[in-house]
């Protein structure tokens, strides 16, 4: 029995406290990176049995994460070859609820198998911290992640592979590789072939850019903090290998890279730092209701860059939002090298400070902007700063 405080309830027989498979925690202040290796050991052996425990359990179960940090050295989570209603309830009780890993070649956390799908995981509260990367989902279908902080991973926080119906709700993207020695910064996150809803989501300052590669997913209510893409490759537990497409998309600068696919931005806000968004060989791109500023302190270019390739034309739809300029150079706002966009539609403000221009369409694509016409529709203001 650990020394944690016990409820003078009997426990309901689907719940347990990752405590009572031998978990100990320490606490803010404690030297976190180096201290207590036999007891990062124990506690990755401890969680994991937790989780078997409740892979055991006819109807599934719920398991407590307690105050402080669990510090381990390895993966923890469940990674099966069967198709699967998980069942799993898993909860941080405060506010610094946390997982730490300082293991850099596998994910503090994650929920994978090679067979079918994992249904039914629930992640609430929870600080994932280090690791590859913070959280890995391997073919997940109908989850949820609600207010999980992903800091400091070497990759990525997160990295989901061939998932649907997934929601991020509230979860917090910040500070990518701090910490962990590796010398590196790291990306928000990498979603591929994945059709998944983040709403209300914060990309914090450092916190890399979020790359979605291929699939169809949706943006709502995020918002953004002088985010841009930082590293570009992350590990692949479906290829089973390295994916290292720094030097396609490292160039392109974004808060959001779309690579193929196509992407829904709902409401979402915030500052931009050198691009919004790199559409690059994607399919479908629509924006409602954005309200996006420059960052003045960062080499701004433009805010949507299209790059196209293959005889892919990305269909461009965006509808009632307003992009603020504040650089002191010229820019754009929307920059299409190939000349791919066809009859895109596009009602929005642009807000432009004296001192300051910007291209509303790139010279290459005239056509995106009919004058008169209903279905596009620019309109600049400039202001005195």
């Amino acid at each position: 029995m650990s020394g944690r405080w016990q409820s003078p309830f009997p426990q309901p027989p689907g719940l347990r406290h990752i405590e009572d498979f031998g978990a100990v925690p320490i606490y803010l202040g404690a030297d976190q990176d180096q201290a207590n290796p036999s007891l990062r050991t124990a506690n990755t052996s401890a969680i994991n049995a937790a989780f078997e425990w409740v892979l055991d359990q006819p109807n599934g179960a719920e398991l407590e994460v307690g105050p402080g940090i669990y510090l381990t050295n390895g993966f923890t989570g469940i990674d099966v070859a069967a198709d699967l209603n998980v069942n799993l309830i898993m909860r941080g009780l405060s506010e610094w609820s946390s997982i730490r890993s300082n293991n850099l070649s596998e994910s503090t956390l994650g929920f994978r198998t090679s067979a079918g799908n994992l249904r039914g995981i629930e992640v609430h509260n929870l600080v994932l911290r280090g690791g590859r990367e913070g959280l890995s989902l391997r073919q997940c279908c109908y989850n949820t992640f609600n207010r999980v902080w992903l800091w400091g991973s070497r990759d990525a926080g997160v990295v989901s592979e061939v998932g649907a119906s997934n929601n991020f709700h509230r979860c917090r993207f910040d500070e990518g590789a701090q910490g962990t020695g590796s010398g590196t910064t790291a990306d928000a996150l990498v979603f591929t072939s994945c059709e998944d809803t983040l709403s209300d989501c914060t990309f914090g300052e450092y916190s890399g850019g979020a790359i979605f590669n291929g699939g169809a997913n949706s943006l709502d209510n995020c918002s953004f903090r002088d985010t841009f893409t930082q590293r570009a490759q992350w590990y692949s537990n479906v290829d089973g290998s390295l994916i290292n497409q720094a030097a396609n998309l490292l160039p392109m600068k974004a808060g959001i890279i779309l690579w193929q696919g196509s992407l829904s931005l709902n409401n979402c806000h915030g500052k931009a730092a050198h691009r919004l968004i790199s559409a690059f060989r994607a399919y479908e791109l629509s924006i409602n209701g954005a309200q996006i500023a420059t960052d003045t302190d960062r080499d701004f270019e433009g805010f949507i860059d299209v790059r196209t390739g293959g005889g892919t034309k990305l269909a461009l739809k965006i509808s009632g939002s307003q992009f603020i300029w504040k650089g002191g150079k010229s820019g754009f706002f929307v920059a299409d090298p190939d000349n791919a966009l066809e009859h895109a539609m596009i009602d929005a403000q642009l807000v432009v400070y004296a001192g300051s221009t910007m291209t509303a369409l790139s010279s290459s694509a005239p056509a995106l902007l009919n004058p008169g016409s209903e279905d596009n529709l620019v309109v600049t203001k400039t202001f005195p700063r």
